[in-house]
């Protein structure tokens, strides 16, 4: 499983256009896309985010430092699960804009390898090994990239369109997971993850 989701992601991030042609080739199924690679992504971020807090958590005791382990990789996986779903959902709902056929399981897909870039950042940097990697955070504008390769790829969005479709969907994939942890952190403001 890990496996697939290393070659998956790899060639994303190097050859996002290649990806998205691979993508369109084996036809995958929605489920299948969650369950053999946006999950899995979203658990291994739940295990570092847990791991780095435990680790590197500033507690007083040992019991308190896994309490707030558990509560920030709780709030971690709620984030990313929920913004997955949220961006999957708006941009559903606005693809019709773009003279795009409304597909859910389609989006979902398309939202899950467009994510690929902001998971393996927070991967990398949930661990909190060297915090001095918060810079790598200037990376998930990459996605940008990854989603602009994707037009005339997985969407035949007209090209005069390009531009406002790649904004509007890089800025749905990219800020759906934040807002839910700030609603989540502003519902729950004893219960925050940080």
């Amino acid at each position: 499983m890990f496996k697939g989701l290393i070659e998956r992601l790899t060639l994303i991030t190097f050859t996002p256009a290649k990806a998205w042609m691979e993508i369109i080739k084996e036809n995958p199924k929605e489920t299948d896309v969650r369950n053999s690679y946006v999950f899995p992504f979203m658990g291994l971020i739940a295990l570092a985010s847990f791991l780095g807090a435990l680790i590197f958590g500033q507690e007083e005791t040992f019991n308190l430092n896994v309490q707030h382990a558990i509560i920030k990789s709780c709030i971690t996986f709620v984030s990313l699960f929920a913004g997955f779903f949220l961006a999957s959902f708006v941009l559903n709902e606005l693809i019709e804009k773009f003279d795009q056929e409304k597909n859910l399981q389609r989006t979902q897909i398309f939202v899950g390898y467009a994510s690929s870039i902001l998971y393996a950042i927070d991967l990398v940097l949930e661990l909190q090994l060297i915090p001095e990697f918060f810079f790598l955070q200037i990376f998930i504008f990459y996605t940008v990239y990854v989603i602009w390769e994707s037009v005339g790829i997985y969407y035949t969005v007209i090209e005069e369109r390009r531009v406002l479709f790649v904004a509007v969907t890089s800025l749905i994939v990219l800020a759906a997971p934040s807002l839910v942890e700030l609603a989540l952190n502003f519902l729950l403001p004893g219960v925050s993850g940080e």
